[in-house]
């Protein structure tokens, strides 16, 4: 009940902070457990994200203070296995790797990544490659799909773009490239009301 109470608290400030706010906090119920992961995803991340003028706090749920939280809450939730040791079965194509949740047309600051269809997707790109290598492209992976929710929940759309990060579907090499492209105004505030258009990154075979 404390951990719902909590996630309750974080939605009801996400609802009320001012869409014109630069910063996001992003919190996670847990984040990747292997070191490199985490550290890869966090500077792709903001290599991402920060020439767009969007910048990032990293929080966990259990340590979480209250105080001085004055950008856009985001709660992430990193299911299932979020590692390159998992053995998550091959998925099909077209299975999200990460989704957000709507109510009364309102996009929620909620992120689930979906970790063993993740890891799934991109373990072919780690053929031949060192534990060092594997870490660093999960964490790669997560930050683009983590991106490409923000830029939902920030923006409260459902479009996507015609490339980059931010299209409908993407697949192993856009996740794990070297380079990742992403629309100028990703994280732009919303107009005047949210669009309807399908929603989440999702596997793509190709």
């Amino acid at each position: 009940m404390l951990h719902v109470a909590r996630l309750a608290i974080l939605a009801l400030s996400a609802s009320l902070a001012l869409y014109a706010e630069p910063k996001v906090v992003l919190y996670f119920d847990a984040l990747p457990p292997e070191i490199l992961t985490d550290q890869q995803m966090k500077t792709e991340f903001s290599a991402l994200t920060e020439p767009l003028g969007l910048h990032t706090e990293w929080r966990t749920l259990p340590a979480r203070s209250g105080k001085g939280e004055l950008g856009r809450l985001i709660v992430v939730r990193l299911l299932g296995d979020c590692v390159t040791t998992s053995d998550a079965a091959s998925v099909e194509s077209g299975e999200p790797v990460a989704s957000v949740q709507e109510v009364d047309g309102r996009i929620l600051p909620f992120i689930d990544v979906h970790c063993d269809t993740l890891v799934s997707l991109v373990r072919p790109a780690w053929k031949d490659r060192t534990p060092y290598e594997k870490r660093r492209l999960l964490g790669r992976s997560l930050a683009r799909v983590l991106a490409h929710e923000v830029y939902h929940v920030v923006g409260q759309t459902h479009d996507h773009a015609a490339e980059g990060i931010t299209k409908a579907r993407l697949n192993s090499g856009e996740l794990t490239a070297r380079a990742a492209q992403i629309a100028p105004r990703s994280f732009s505030a919303p107009a005047e009301s949210p669009a309807s258009t399908s929603d989440a990154a999702s596997t793509d075979g190709r």
